[in-house]
């Protein structure tokens, strides 16, 4: 994968050149104004640290990535890019089909059980898992109440803790963002076969048991919630399966 900024130069996806470019991004935003927090939202924000002509940050995860502004629509699809990116690691060392099918916990584990994961990115997965799980079974969860230091690069870079419910619940939105971009940054480090080709909206929705990401996401949903509660719950922000994520145009 690689990043192109608007002044010309580039940035490979799995070089150390990224991760720093990541660490001055963590930084800057944990500067913010917590009144701008409140301003603004957290794509508007986070789009003033990075390029704006991408094709990779406006394609597959990077698109859901900085246009979907719905917490829990943000966190379930990308937990579903990275249950994909298990499931073709899980291909790859040749495990059982029954690991393949079986959760994202369980597919973890037994991928570093075989070391064919480090703990540190086994611990940060769990972490996106946690969070998933926390959202998806409790409709009433904050991401104000959630410590996005739970990841071991945040919390190297942020702390300064807003107060005030609305400004922490949209720093910890950018940050979770930030984390999901260095953990890809990460995992393909570690699997140099992994390309961003291969994070496909179409192969999350497949991991998903779908043929469309939006339809992937409603499944999920509609397993833990029901279809009415998940509706009544979200508002416009899921008023029908097919625009449970609205994507904006890319800057």
């Amino acid at each position: 994968m690689t990043v192109s900024g608007t002044n010309g130069w580039q940035l490979s996806f799995q070089s150390e050149g990224f991760h720093d470019y990541l660490r001055s991004a963590l930084s800057a935003v944990d500067e913010i104004p917590f009144r701008d927090l409140g301003r603004k939202t957290s794509v508007s924000v986070l789009a003033d640290f990075f390029p704006r002509r991408s094709k990779s940050l406006t394609s597959n995860v990077g698109k859901s990535l900085f246009s979907i502004d719905d917490p829990l629509l943000l966190v379930i699809t990308v937990h579903l890019y990275f249950d994909h990116i298990l499931l073709l690691a899980c291909g790859r060392s040749g495990l059982s089909r029954r690991t393949e099918e079986s959760t994202f916990a369980n597919r973890l584990s037994e991928l570093e059980r075989r070391g064919q994961v480090p703990s540190k990115l086994a611990l940060a997965l769990r972490v996106v898992n946690r969070l998933r799980n926390c959202l998806a079974h409790d409709l009433l969860f904050d991401l104000a109440n959630w410590d996005p230091r739970a990841f071991a690069f945040i919390g190297t870079g942020c702390k300064r803790v807003p107060k005030h419910r609305f400004p922490r619940r949209e720093k910890h939105l950018l940050l979770f963002r930030i984390a999901a971009l260095h953990l890809l940054h990460d995992l393909h480090r570690h699997w140099r076969w992994l390309y961003v080709e291969d994070l496909t909206e179409r192969g999350a929705a497949r991991t998903g048991r779908q043929s469309d990401l939006r339809q992937a996401v409603h499944g999920q949903l509609s397993y833990l919630f029901g279809s009415d509660r998940a509706r009544q719950k979200l508002g416009r922000a899921y008023p029908r399966p097919s625009a449970a994520i609205a994507v904006r145009p890319a800057a």
